[in-house]
């Protein structure tokens, strides 16, 4: 029998509980300030962010193939590559005990709000300048039914 099958199970049901109860994402205003950058400097910005993400995701699924590889590894040399494992100093919380201790006591895991994060999405602009009917539109395109409060 596995001594920990049990916290396990709790463990994820009190993860997909928070999942479920958590309320949905919610679009805010950004940041405010004099500061703001141009329309050029910002669609270069996004350019440039989209493309680091694209290069992001490629590195990290090459990665994830050679640590297929690699977990499989014993400590040794390998051609000229020095394979080895090591036990970091850093410490990680126990989520599950801290989970399990929770709903010992009764209690939810406390939680709060995630700062804002950044989300870009590509949208195609006429050249002429949009009517207030077609903003509106293309507002509710990107953001649905969780418009920030300045674009109502």
């Amino acid at each position: 029998m596995q001594p920990f099958k049990g916290l396990r199970r709790l463990g994820r049901s009190i993860a997909d509980l928070l999942r479920t109860s958590a309320p949905a994402e919610a679009v805010v205003s950004g940041p405010d300030g004099d500061d703001v950058p141009t329309v050029d400097e910002i669609a270069a910005a996004a350019e440039r962010h989209e493309e680091a993400r694209q290069d992001y995701n490629r590195a990290a699924s090459v990665k994830r193939a050679a640590r297929k590889v690699l977990d499989r590894t014993p400590t040794g040399l390998y051609a000229g590559w020095a394979v080895s494992w090591v036990r970091p100093a850093r410490r990680d919380w126990d989520r599950e005990a801290i989970a399990a201790f929770y709903a010992r006591h009764g209690e939810e895991v406390p939680t709060r709000p995630a700062p804002p994060q950044l989300k870009l999405t590509r949208v195609v602009v006429d050249a002429a300048a949009p009517d207030e009917d077609t903003a509106s539109a293309m507002v509710s395109a990107i953001f649905g039914a969780a418009r920030p409060e300045g674009l109502a």
